[in-house]
């Protein structure tokens, strides 16, 4: 069976990892796989980029379609801070998809002008769609706050747009858009329970076929290292407890919630006098942050190598964000034998076990999220032998061999359903 992953990126943010990781699972295990992308950024002769074949003027277009999508954003003021894509800027990659002599289409994150939603729609070929956030279910929105009123499980009407939005209704266009586009049912696959439970609740998707398939994490990769060799490959002080909190962006992306880890660092700190936290996905700022512990920038991590390395030399990883797929800072660092603790909210519930390879605290309570730090920091024996549980559970259930099983198999389900072929 040959399979074309289409992406955005092949290495940019982590719905690109993702995808190329699954990419990679899948040739190592004997599948002939390609994998289609706006940009670039491993050597893989298997990742072709869509487009012009010279780099200057690629990238001129690649440019100008992102930020012909970025002004369009624009159009829409919102109170929050959720980014948002149309999904009207045509891109190169649809021609490609169209013609593509591939069996199975797996389609992952498009924005930026990779893919627009009538180009996605017309992919003539059985379709995979992995959805990395809320995008394909919602409007222009790539998350929302879940309650009973979001807009879509009730569809995006005029009449219940939020007093909050100004101008263009971004959100209700591209949804509109997109019950028009898709005259034919795709098969999902979402990283997370939580995720496929909003699937089924949204008006777009309830009646298309959903499975979950977590995201592979190449755990020959991150694994666990002796923490006193990483601590001193990376700098870090040796023999003090160590929080990590990581994301793109750093503590500037709101969703992944430091404000939230802020004020749990000030108990920490007074519990665990001698403990540091480890802040990488950003450099250090210019102003000096008063959190009540001292604070490591380990800056942006740009190889799994060096990542391997920060989990394995940290006693704890918090990911406190608010909404989330399946975040690969958890399953990663569990994968390198330490344990996790996560916010009872979203797709991050999934991550990790409760009591087991981590701890599951209520939904952005700071101070539960600074009990079950402390109680990490403190009870040594426990917290290791959530590592090894941890390191367990990942070569079980994340490990490429076993994503890339599960998903031939639900390919060759797709492959051979009539309904879900090419039109």
């Amino acid at each position: 069976m040959r399979v074309l992953i289409a992406s955005q990126s092949d290495g940019q943010g982590g719905a690109a990892r993702a995808a190329y990781r699954l990419h990679h699972a899948l040739v190592n295990d004997g599948t002939i796989s390609r994998m289609l992308v706006d940009r670039k950024t491993t050597d893989d002769p298997l990742v072709t980029e869509a487009g012009a074949r010279h780099g200057a003027p690629r990238r001129i277009s690649h440019e100008l379609r992102a930020q012909s999508e970025g002004a369009l954003a624009k159009l829409q003021r919102s109170e929050d801070s959720f980014p948002r894509t149309a999904g009207v800027v045509p891109g190169p990659s649809g021609r490609v998809l169209r013609g593509t002599k591939a069996d199975i289409v797996n389609v992952h994150w498009i924005g930026r002008g990779f893919l627009s939603i009538p180009q996605l729609a017309r992919i003539a070929k059985p379709v995979i769609w992995t959805l990395h956030d809320m995008w394909p279910f919602c409007g222009a929105e790539h998350y929302t706050f879940v309650d009973s009123s979001v807009r879509w499980r009730t569809g995006y009407r005029r009449e219940n747009r939020s007093a909050d939005s100004r101008g263009l209704d971004l959100d209700r266009y591209a949804w509109l858009l997109k019950r028009a586009a898709f005259e034919r049912q795709f098969q999902l696959v979402t990283p997370s329970r939580w995720l496929a439970e909003q699937v089924r609740e949204s008006v777009l998707f309830h009646d298309w076929p959903c499975a979950v398939i977590p995201n592979p994490v190449p755990t020959e990769v991150f694994r666990p290292h002796p923490m006193e060799f990483a601590r001193q490959v990376l700098g870090l002080p040796l023999g003090v407890p160590l929080v990590a909190f990581g994301a793109v962006g750093g503590r500037g992306n709101l969703n992944k919630g430091w404000d939230l880890l802020e004020p749990a660092l000030a108990v920490v700190g007074r519990s665990v006098p001698q403990a540091r936290a480890v802040v990488f996905g950003e450099s250090e700022p210019r102003s000096r942050l008063q959190v009540g512990m001292p604070l490591h920038f380990a800056g942006r991590l740009n190889d799994d190598t060096t990542l391997a390395l920060l989990y394995s030399a940290v006693d704890v990883m918090v990911v406190p964000s608010r909404v989330e797929n399946l975040p690969q800072t958890a399953t990663e660092a569990q994968a390198c034998g330490t344990p996790v603790v996560v916010f009872g909210a979203s797709g991050t519930r999934d991550t990790v076990s409760d009591g087991i390879t981590g701890r599951v605290v209520p939904a952005l309570d700071s101070g539960d999220l600074a009990t079950a730090v402390v109680d990490t920091l403190t009870n040594t024996h426990w917290a290791r032998r959530a590592g090894e549980c941890a390191r367990k559970r990942a070569e079980a259930e994340w490990a490429p061999s076993v994503i890339a099983t599960r998903f031939k198999a639900l390919a060759a389900e797709v492959w051979a359903n009539p309904s879900l072929a090419e039109r």
